[in-house]
């Protein structure tokens, strides 16, 4: 306690452990099933690939620089010629920054 100084707020402090987000460096289409190859850095097991801010139907993770989102309704996520942005978001809440696709 200091002698004439006043707490006017109170309250908890939550401490977190610095979060190293995921990033996209690029994405690739492989085909018959359509298949999206997303490649980068510090990706984690359960992490999990976004498009337009909706989960894929299915993200299989393959290592800490490489996803791969697929799914029987992924066609409808990245209609041809429409541009869309592609995130990925890891269990320990890091999220990547938009990564504009094409399909």
């Amino acid at each position: 306690s200091q002698s004439g100084a006043n707490c006017t707020q109170y309250g908890m402090i939550k401490i977190s452990p610095d979060v190293t987000p995921p990033t996209i460096s690029s994405v690739t289409k492989a085909t018959n099933p359509l298949r999206l190859k997303v490649r980068g850095a510090n990706f984690q097991p359960g992490g999990m690939v976004k498009i337009d801010g909706v989960a894929v139907p299915a993200t299989i993770y393959k290592s800490s620089t490489l996803l791969v989102a697929k799914g029987s309704t992924l066609k409808g996520f990245v209609p041809k010629g429409v541009e869309v942005n592609i995130t990925v978001t890891n269990p320990d809440g890091g999220v990547s920054a938009p990564f504009k696709y094409t399909r």
